[in-house]
């Protein structure tokens, strides 16, 4: 911690000085760190020229680590909602939004997030808890097909094994008969 608060002293506006001292806090542990590290993360999130969908997104879990739910929830939203979400911030948010039965306002940051990320399995498993929070299972067997098509496909250029394809493809059938029981 030294050393970042002696590179801060002459470096006080860098961002990514200010990340690692938020970092070494939460480490260290204790109400008084934890409480400073949220106060560096929410100034970093709210920085329209430094901040970033990252830091509003460590911002979200430091909410969700203090049990402020709202908070949280606020921060993800707006994180999702940015043009530069990364498709894991989409994915945890359709996540949450799935576990809290909101599957119509999922649909959009699932959208978002099959453009972003096609060929993922965290993008499909969340598609196929999309479906049957929407009532609509019949569709799993086709998204499941089309999907394993998308996947033997690209399949070269992705660097998958036959085995790597039918290990996915095994963990979404049983998703599927498992949410369907």
């Amino acid at each position: 911690e030294t050393v970042v608060r002696e590179a801060l002293e002459r470096f006080p506006d860098s961002a990514d000085l200010k990340r690692r001292q938020a970092t070494v806090l939460l480490r260290q542990g204790g109400e008084e760190n934890r409480r400073r590290a949220l106060e560096i993360v929410q100034q970093l999130a709210g920085d329209q020229q430094a901040g970033s969908g990252a830091d509003a997104f460590t911002l979200a879990g430091l909410y969700e680590r203090q049990a402020d739910w709202e908070a949280a929830e606020r921060t993800l939203a707006g994180v999702a909602a940015r043009s530069d979400a990364n498709p894991g911030q989409l994915a945890a948010y359709v996540s949450r939004l799935l576990a809290q039965d909101a599957a119509k306002d999922a649909a959009v940051y699932l959208t978002r997030l099959e453009r972003l990320a096609p060929n993922n399995l965290t993008t499909m498993r969340l598609k196929i808890r999309w479906l049957q929070a929407m009532d609509r299972d019949q569709e799993i067997p086709a998204a499941i097909d089309a999907y394993e098509q998308q996947l033997r496909r690209n399949r070269v250029a992705n660097a998958q094994t036959e085995a790597d394809i039918d290990g996915a493809i095994g963990v979404l059938q049983l998703q599927a008969g498992a949410n369907a029981e």
